[in-house]
C-alpha cells in the first residue's frame, strides 16, 4: 500500500504565480524580492495580475460556503 500525495489547494497557481515574478524585470534587474514585486503591483507583468487574480479566487473559493453547494470549477 503507498501513500497518496495530496495536492496543497492553490499550490500550482502559486507556482504559476511565483514562476511568473521570478521571470519579471522587477526581480531580475531591480532584485527585489518576489513579495516586494507583488506590493508594487503597479510594475507587475499583466500574466503575474492574472496569476495573483486567480490565486485570489482559489483562495476565496476555500472559505465560500457558496462553493460546496455550486462546486469546484477552474479557475
Amino acid at each position: 500500500m503507498g501513500l497518496f500525495k495530496y495536492e496543497v489547494a492553490c499550490e500550482k497557481i502559486r507556482r504559476n504565480l511565483l514562476d511568473c515574478l521570478l521571470q519579471s524585470e522587477c526581480y531580475k534587474v531591480e532584485n527585489k524580492t518576489p513579495r516586494e514585486c507583488m506590493e508594487r503591483g503597479q510594475d507587475m507583468p499583466d500574466e503575474c495580475k492574472q496569476h495573483r487574480k486567480a490565486l485570489y479566487k482559489c483562495k476565496r473559493s476555500q472559505i465560500d460556503t457558496r462553493t460546496r453547494f455550486r462546486g469546484k470549477h477552474d479557475l
